[in-house]
Order: C-alpha cells, then structure tokens, then sequence
C-alpha cells in the first residue's frame, strides 16, 4: 500500500511540473535588458566596442531583427562620439543577442551619456521593464609612465596664466618631477622655484588619483607679494586621467598663513 501512494505521489509531481513548463512556454514572449539598466563604457583608443546583452523570454526558430533608438532628450554625448546601429538580431534558438555601441575615442567627453530604448523586435514585444538603458562614456588609456612623461600645458589659477612644463619620470613608475612655477622666473621674476614631485595612486583597474606632498616651490618675496613671506610651499590632491591630465585642488602655504586652495590643471601635449 506505501508504494502505491509512492508512485501516485511521483506522478502528482511529474503532472505538476509538466504543467508549470507548459504555463511558461505559453506566456507572452517578453524582450528586454536582461542584466541591468545602466554601466560605465570606458572607451579605448583603437577598435572599442561595448556590449549591452538583451534576452527574450521564448526561443524562435528563425532569426528576429530588433530595434533600437536613442531618448534624445535623455542624452548629452555629441552624436559623433559614438556609433549605435538601429538594429541587431536574435539568432534563431537563442534566447540571448547584444546591442553593440562602439565609442570613437577622439570625440568622447568624460562623463557624456546616451539613453537606449528597446524599440521593436519580430515575434515578440517590448517589456515593460527594463526596457531603457543608459550608457555613460569615459576615455580610458592604459597607464605608461613612459607615455606620460615629456611636455604638458600647465594653468595656473593661482597665478591666472598659462604654459608649458616638463614632466620627468621619477624613480618609481608612478611618480614624476617636475618645475611647475619655473617659467615664472623669467615672466614675473618669480625667485627660488623648486622641482617637486608628483605621486600616482591607483585607486581602481581604471581609476587614478595624483597627490602632492607638502613641498617648498618658491620663494615668496617682495615685490611679487609686497611682503617678505619667505617659502611657499603647496599640498593637495586630485584626479589623474591617464589620457592625459592631471587636475588638482592645491593649497598654497607661507609661515604666516594659508592663501587659500587653487585648481592647478595640467594637460598633455
């Protein structure tokens, strides 16, 4: 008697899940984004694509197009900083497809976003839900100290001017020398400028932080300040694109007092 119930209770089971695949296969077939809404596209400089998986909830036997287009009043990036097909396709038996978005490096601005909307897809309809996806464009170049170093345009806030410096590599691959206020001996009569260096930290795969150490850059003397400060020196910190830029919030110090924090920025030749 136990192993008729045994038996009667596997076919309940078997009957109950035969039904449960017939119930999902029968649902209306649904096409969305199908891992998230949003990401970061860090764009290379070369041959740089960036995938975005769309999933549909049935199969097909034959290949489906589908659609997409762009939320223009959702967007900012230029038009030319990207290519973004209108169409793509479901290959027959897959569940899955990408939408391909290729950056052009040149023309990317850090920060620039684009919106995608699932428009339209054969034998099947558009979710609901997660049916719009917003890609966000940063440049990214792979860190070389060797790269990096040589002649940069330096512009000062502090001084409100404007010219070109040398970066040197420093003893380790992720520090560099250099003279920033050099060239204002000559222009203002600046005296005693100092060569300091600048560290690299590596914060994430594709994120970097540049810092100062609080170090000593020119003699602070009359009549550039109308009072004999003595040493100026600086300390600070801030980003460090490896594409070429470094800007930072720098506080400028004499033993009387601060002088406040400026934005000093320095930008690859």
């Amino acid at each position: 008697m136990k192993k008729i119930f045994f038996i009667l209770g596997l076919i309940v089971l078997i009957s109950c899940d035969k039904d449960a695949d017939l119930e999902i296969y029968e649902s209306e077939s649904l096409t969305y984004f199908s891992q998230s809404t949003s990401a970061t596209y860090f764009v290379e400089n070369g041959d740089s694509e960036f995938k975005i998986p769309v999933g549909v909830t049935d199969a097909s036997d034959v290949d489906r197009e589908f659609s997409v287009r762009i939320i223009e009043e959702e967007s900012n990036a230029a038009p030319e900083s990207y290519i973004l097909p209108e169409t793509f396709v479901v290959e027959a038996g897959s569940y899955i497809s990408d939408v391909v978005v290729k950056g052009i490096f040149d023309e990317v601005v850090d920060g620039k976003s684009i919106v995608i909307e699932l428009a339209e897809i054969n034998g099947s309809s558009i979710a609901d839900f997660d049916n719009k996806f917003e890609v966000t464009f940063f440049r990214f170049c792979e860190y070389n100290q060797e790269t990096l170093a040589g002649e940069w345009t330096f512009t000062s806030e502090f001084w409100g001017r404007e010219y070109n410096v040398e970066l040197i590599a420093g003893e380790d691959e992720f520090s560099y020398l250099v003279n920033l206020y050099g060239p204002l001996e000559g222009l203002i009569g600046l005296t005693n400028t100092q060569t300091i260096e600048i560290n690299v930290n590596q914060i994430t795969s594709t994120s970097f932080e540049a810092s100062v150490a609080t170090q000593v850059v020119f003699d602070a003397n009359t009549p550039i300040f109308a009072v004999n400060y003595g040493p100026m020196s600086i300390t600070g910190s801030g980003s460090f694109d490896t594409c070429g830029e470094i800007s930072m919030s720098l506080a400028f110090r004499v033993g009387a007092g601060s002088f406040g924090s400026y934005a000093e920025v320095l930008t690859k030749n």
